[in-house]
């Protein structure tokens, strides 16, 4: 979907068309992304694309190295699945960061095909010794939808992506792309117990 080239491990995996909980999603009421693009893989050639099965994961990590889940984001309230929208955002960018597998599944949907792209490509970073050099999005604005499954909130969400570049263990970059504002769709599922990513859908506006 992205309307420039990212070379390097691809944030873009965080940007996915198509990231849905069970069953089919519910129409979305605003105008969705019209493609996707497949996002690039962390290896030496910067050619090389995401290689992997995306439903493919790591091993779980460990529950104590997610940062603490914010009070605000344990509710299930529309207010709660907006807070746990921007932890898992932070959660997913100190992850590009500081590369550990295993721990995005456990605070997303089992069927959200963005979270395990986002997943295969911290993977393949620290399989790489590799780190993004800055946050690759922050986000901008939240407002509530209607619409949706059972038990999901919707939002459309404005999104602020830095320049940023992959950094090797020897210090040389690669280069992931310009700054742009994202916009789009994100979607978080209460399971009964705690809130999940269940979709999200943004593009450069």
């Amino acid at each position: 979907m992205w309307l420039r080239r990212w070379v390097g491990a691809a944030v873009v995996a965080l940007v996915l068309v198509g990231c849905s909980g069970s069953g089919d999603p519910e129409p979305i009421p605003t105008t969705p992304p019209t493609s996707v693009s497949t996002p690039a893989s962390p290896s030496p050639t910067p050619d090389d694309t995401l290689t992997g099965d995306p439903t493919e994961t790591s091993e779980p990590g460990e529950a104590g190295d997610l940062p603490p889940l914010p009070d605000a984001a344990k509710e299930n309230t529309p207010e709660g699945a907006e807070a746990f929208i921007r932890y898992y955002f932070d959660v997913a960018n100190g992850l590009y960061m500081d590369p550990k597998p295993g721990l995005i599944p456990g605070i997303s949907d089992q069927d959200c095909v963005a979270c395990q792209r986002t997943e295969t490509t911290i993977r393949d970073l620290s399989l790489s010794n590799s780190h993004a050099r800055t946050e690759p999005f922050v986000i901008t604005s939240m407002e509530r939808i209607g619409g949706g499954a059972p038990g999901v909130q919707r939002f459309n969400m404005v999104a602020h992506a830095p320049a940023n570049a992959t950094v090797s263990q020897d210090g040389s970059e690669s280069n992931l792309g310009d700054e742009a504002t994202l916009q789009g769709i994100g979607a978080a599922i209460w399971d009964g117990n705690q809130w999940k990513l269940y979709d999200l859908a943004l593009e450069p506006r």
